[in-house]
């Protein structure tokens, strides 16, 4: 995984962009949970249990730990299939890409100190729109433009959305009680 060091004068002129695109528009800024992994397969890449991409059209589901393979594995399109040391388990068709979701952000959204964004309070969403397992936030501004896309995976997944459980039921509630986002470096 690379990492990044940018000094502290950018770290934060790249947190103030993210905040005022996230607050463009007439209201508040928007977490759309959707069903379709934002992940894309790289080989000799370590992956977690809970870590998701998409190719082929559907979703693969990391099921056993490990590093992908240089080359890229012949994606089955039911079942499992071994990449290096990981293995994925095709986890349903992403054509469609359901919104499952949405979480309301603050009007303004969010603060920044020495490069790290910290959300305001954050609305549930009482009643997902639909069932199916979270994969990716697409985050956009009040009038739907998008802002950014983040992975997401449960706790124990290296997701840069981290919740207690992907999987949404149609009607039930979509909460998270803190949101940042760290700029490299800081």
């Amino acid at each position: 995984m690379p990492i990044y060091k940018f000094s502290l004068t950018l770290r934060n002129a790249l947190a103030q962009s993210i905040i005022d695109a996230c607050d463009a528009g007439s209201g508040a800024c928007k977490l759309n949970f959707r069903s379709r992994s934002v992940g894309t397969w790289a080989g000799g890449r370590t992956y977690a249990v809970g870590d998701s991409v998409y190719a082929n059209g559907k979703n693969y589901d990391c099921t056993t730990a490990g590093t992908s393979a240089g080359t890229a594995p012949t994606w089955p399109t039911s079942g499992t299939v071994t990449d290096g040391t990981a293995v994925w388990t095709e986890g349903g068709d992403a054509g469609a890409d359901t919104l499952l979701g949405t979480l309301t952000a603050s009007d303004p959204s969010a603060t920044k100190t020495n490069g790290i964004i910290t959300f305001a309070a954050i609305t549930q969403d009482a009643a997902a729109d639909a069932s199916g397992k979270a994969r990716r936030v697409v985050v956009t501004d009040s009038d739907d433009v998008t802002v950014m896309e983040l992975d997401v995976t449960h706790e124990a997944g290296t997701g840069a959305v981290k919740i207690n459980t992907v999987t949404i039921f149609a009607g039930g509630p979509i909460q998270m009680n803190s949101f940042t986002i760290t700029m490299g470096g800081a």
